[in-house]
């Protein structure tokens, strides 16, 4: 009899620790990166986003631990929230200064991320153990898998309906990458980020979602300008919002209810969840209610150092 293949599957949880020992920062040194691009690229607009951090006891240009940084984004929320009341909302992806501050923290992730041929050694040998039949499930903005990825050799999909043999990358808080609906740019001479549908319109999502592979390299975040080319990054931030947010997301917090048919077990790398992330709590909780408890389960947390220039 022939062994069911996803027996030995095994699930990957990763979080912000598993990309920060490749110099993707974390949330106190992203925070200041993003406003300074933010303060070169578009100063009216940030001082606007100052003031409202201000409002709320946040210094954009110290180093903002992840409890003030949920507390601002919470507060662009309520901004937002009045403005969609009063008639006056920017554009579907939200108010202007919201749209803009997801753009300069993408940016700035994906400008610290490394190039595939600068990768740690321990990334790529992570990526080169991994078999199609895996899932990696991450609430990571950068794209540093996806290149150990492609470094290796190992297809990937974002989507778990590809019909080819592939890893699946799920990315549950969006992605440096993503676009919300079909692209569109304001200036007829625009470049183009050759974005392609992932699937998850369908049902009650009416809403598709869009990947662009050109904005996995870091040279083409120098050409898009903030809201008025196509990039307009789909990141789910933190604070009281994602609850809202997470539904552009929803197939993909909706699938992994079939992960107990990957019996390989289950690692979690990273430092921590937000005491106040309930959302992320929530799925554990619900996740793990029955898979622990099986006869062949098995998690390994793992909260790892500092791996920059280094292959161990």
């Amino acid at each position: 009899m022939t062994e069911d293949p996803l027996a030995n599957a095994r699930i990957f949880f990763l979080g912000a620790g598993f990309s920060a020992g490749a110099g993707v920062p974390l949330t106190n040194a992203l925070l200041p990166q993003a406003a300074r691009l933010f303060r070169l690229e578009a100063p009216g607009l940030y001082e606007r986003v100052k003031g409202y951090a201000d409002d709320v006891d946040v210094n954009l240009d110290g180093a903002p631990n992840a409890e003030e940084f949920a507390r601002f984004c919470t507060y662009l929320d309520f901004v937002e929230l009045r403005e969609h009341g009063g008639g006056e909302r920017w554009s579907r992806e939200g108010c202007r200064e919201r749209v803009a501050l997801k753009f300069f923290l993408a940016k700035a992730i994906a400008m610290a991320t490394p190039a595939a041929s600068d990768l740690p050694a321990c990334y790529l040998s992570f990526a080169a153990g991994l078999r199609a039949t895996d899932v990696v499930l991450t609430f990571n903005w950068d794209v540093l898998l996806e290149k150990a990825l492609v470094r290796v050799g190992m297809p990937y999909s974002y989507s778990s309906t590809d019909p080819m043999e592939k890893l699946w990358v799920v990315k549950l808080h969006g992605s440096v990458n993503w676009i919300e609906g079909r692209p569109s740019a304001t200036r007829p001479d625009a470049r183009s980020y050759a974005y392609q549908p992932i699937g998850f319109a369908g049902g009650m999502i009416d809403t598709e979602v869009f990947a662009s592979g050109v904005l996995n390299d870091a040279s083409a975040w120098t050409q898009p300008v903030c809201l008025v080319d196509e990039v307009k990054p789909l990141l789910v931030l933190p604070g009281y919002g994602k609850a809202v947010d997470v539904r552009l997301l929803a197939p993909l917090w909706y699938q992994p209810e079939f992960l107990s048919y990957r019996r390989g077990g289950i690692s979690i790398v990273g430092l921590s969840v937000a005491q106040d992330d309930y959302i992320v709590e929530s799925l554990f909780r619900y996740l793990f209610r029955g898979y622990l408890n099986t006869s062949r389960s098995e998690c390994s947390i793992l909260t790892p150092l500092s791996v920059r220039n280094s292959d161990h």
